[in-house]
């Protein structure tokens, strides 16, 4: 990696040596690191991030990890070092904490866990409780933050207190069990079913199996990211809503796994010279949608609304030349700008609102406080009757009017669904709401505390077509007479299908012809049988191949698995090898030899080559000594038509093995 400065993985990269320059790392995949986070380093970890042994994060370095993080020694995070876990994190040994980590989802230590003075933990604001679990001595000498005190968000669980200074905020001493982020909703349609798969907070999805008569259509997306937490103050501006990704066409895989990124709500503002503080993002397949922005608090320094996916409403103060804070900016296309702050005078003083996904923030008024931006409704979603429809809003801001009465902005909605938080005033219980719990909002601001913003969330979506018909077997048989092939078929149910085509090739599989046709029953939950009977002239040929077309009323059609017939042979013909059944799925073939041709017992030299011209050579004096290695030959190749050349003596003979 020496010389980039940036990359991104989504497959499997080993990591043993450090490289030049500053660089960043964003992984989708899974990652083994074998050395430190060294200064100016920042790794972004959104799948699996592993170390093999003891870890050291220096500072000045980043370390995000919003997957799972699994260290096989002990880790140390040193003063100054940027670490937020969103994740499921498991530390094997021990892990010393010389800076603030902030904390969503859960924290495994199996050793000790000591917190020194200029350590802390702060928890944000996920779906689900934050946990610290520590199984050795646990020491605290810094500060940890719950955030379970009233509009704050989900209480901080740890499985023991810790020793000398105790946990501030709202916590809890308990079950620190990790909860399911998954919820599943299935919606029929008129040509199959949709599976809905909501994730609340950060995990691995495993694309589930389908059934037999099920296709897969479309895979779509939703990413919604966290929000923004409030600024504080008297006219403070509310937190920018999470951004909104949505995507279609995913290529999915049935059975492979795929991780999902939840980010958390920012925290509000707890002094007047810090705004409140961005969402994290979240993310699937690559595709990050990134924090709401901080909302603007009412010292000078402060008063801007802070960036993000929706920008933070501004804050204002009484400074005459730096009175008024701009709204926070977004990125175009999944937010909207927060609202700028007002200063007419000294008095009156009114925040802006924070951006929302349907809206900008509004900006402060005259006696008016910015309301939120509005949020927006899902198009995955369309249909459900689980899941509320309505995401990503502003939050409210604060303000003053020339009488000392402070006012509230209100929290964005979307169809009458309050989902941003409310800004809180009052002058002695003012804390901002926090944005809707999993919606991506802003939190409101607050006189005394910003109001935090709420966890994203990620949709999948999967459209599925149900086949119109499901088959319980389709097979051929050769006449005694040797004459006529008979056909036979059974559906276990069938939707809108038409007809049955009946389709033939002799002796290959690249030319078909139609040569009949059977109709259908249109409409069956249960069984129905068919036959079908062709009684060409077979003479020329050894192999007689047959497909069905199925065959819908909308004139659409599926095929069915190729089936092989071995037909009579030609008395002029000295054909003495066989191969059956063929063709061939994932049964072992057997060869067999017939009464013409002879084959004394000599050494019979083998060569099968295979559809994409490879060939592979073997030898045997017995049946069951070539048919073992035709075996072994044809689970190494794929689908298609193999060639066999059999030669013995002075006799040679080729065959077709169709394996599908």
């Amino acid at each position: 990696m020496s010389g980039l400065s940036q990359i991104s993985n989504f497959g499997s990269l080993e990591i043993n040596n450090d490289f030049n320059g500053n660089w960043s790392i964003d992984n989708f995949g899974e990652i083994s690191f074998s050395i430190n986070l060294n200064s100016n380093k920042t790794i972004n970890n959104y799948g699996a991030f592993s170390t093999n042994g003891d870890f050291v994060i220096s500072s000045n370095s980043t370390f995000y990890s919003n997957g799972t993080f699994y260290a096989g020694g002990s880790v140390n995070f040193n003063s100054n070092a940027h670490v937020t876990l969103e994740g499921n994190s498991l530390i094997a040994g021990s892990s010393v904490i010389n800076t603030e980590i902030n904390l969503s989802g859960s924290y495994t230590v199996n050793g000790a866990l000591q917190i020194n003075s200029n350590g802390g933990v702060n928890a944000l604001n996920g779906f689900n409780n934050p946990k610290i679990n520590v199984l050795g001595s646990f020491n605290n000498n810094g500060k940890i933050t719950g955030n379970g005190l009233d509009k704050f968000g989900n209480t901080l669980f740890v499985n023991k207190s810790p020793g000398n200074n105790p946990i501030i905020g709202g916590f809890s001493i308990g079950d620190v069990s990790n909860t399911s982020c998954l919820e599943i909703e299935e919606l029929p349609t008129a040509e199959g079913v949709d599976r809905i798969f909501y994730f609340s907070c950060s995990d691995i999805f495993i694309v589930p199996n389908l059934d037999v008569n099920e296709e897969i259509i479309d895979v779509m997306v939703s990413i919604i990211g966290g929000g923004g937490g409030g600024g504080l103050g008297s006219s403070a501006g509310g937190g920018g809503a999470g951004g909104v990704i949505n995507a279609d066409g995913l290529p999915l895989k049935v059975g492979s796994s795929y991780p999902v990124a939840v980010g958390s709500g920012g925290p509000g503002a707890i002094t007047s010279n810090n705004q409140g503080i961005n969402g994290t993002n979240s993310a699937f397949y690559g595709i990050v949608s990134k924090g709401g922005g901080g909302g603007g608090s009412t010292h000078p320094s402060a008063r801007g609304g802070v960036n993000g996916a929706s920008g933070g409403g501004g804050g204002a103060n009484n400074n005459p030349s730096a009175g008024q804070g701009n709204g926070g900016s977004r990125i175009a296309g999944i937010g909207n700008t927060g609202g700028t702050s007002l200063r007419q005078n000294q008095n009156q003083l009114n925040g802006g609102g924070g951006g929302g996904a349907g809206g900008p923030g509004e900006n402060g008024r005259n006696n008016n406080p910015g309301n939120g931006g509005d949020g927006i409704g899902l198009n995955i979603l369309a249909g459900s009757s689980r899941f509320s429809n309505a995401f990503a809003g502003g939050g409210g801001s604060t303000g003053r009017n020339p009488s000392q009465e402070y006012g509230n902005g209100t929290g964005g909605e979307f169809n009458s669904i309050k989902i941003g938080g409310d800004g809180d005033g009052r002058e002695e219980f003012g804390i901002g709401n926090q944005g809707l719990k999993g919606t991506g909002s802003g939190g409101g601001a607050g006189r005394n505390q910003g109001g935090t913003g709420s966890s994203g969330v990620v949709v999948i979506r999967f459209v599925l077509k149900i086949l119109p018909v499901e088959y319980l077997y389709f097979e051929g048989v050769l006449s005694q007479d040797q004459k006529t092939v008979g056909l036979s078929w059974a559906t276990a149910k069938e939707w809108e299908s038409s007809h049955f085509e009946v389709l033939r090739s002799f002796d290959n599989i690249d030319s078909w012809e139609k040569v009949g046709e059977v109709e259908a029953a249109g409409y069956s939950e249960s069984p129905m049988e068919y036959s079908f009977e062709d009684n060409d002239n077979f003479t020329p040929f050894n192999m007689a191949y047959y497909q069905l077309r199925q065959v819908d009323f909308d004139e659409s059609s599926h095929l069915s698995k190729v089936i092989g017939i071995q037909l009579p042979v030609n008395s002029d013909q000295t054909v003495t090898w066989r191969v059956y059944p063929n063709p061939a799925s994932n049964q072992n073939v057997q060869l067999s030899i017939l009464e013409q041709g002879g084959h004394s017992g000599e050494t019979v030299y083998a060569t099968l080559f295979y559809p994409l011209g490879r060939s592979i050579q073997f030898t045997g004096n017995t049946i069951s000594e070539l048919s073992e290695q035709l075996n072994d030959a044809l689970k190494n190749g794929g689908r298609g038509v193999y060639i066999l050349n059999l030669l013995w003596g002075n006799e040679n003979q080729q065959l077709k093995v169709l394996k599908n």
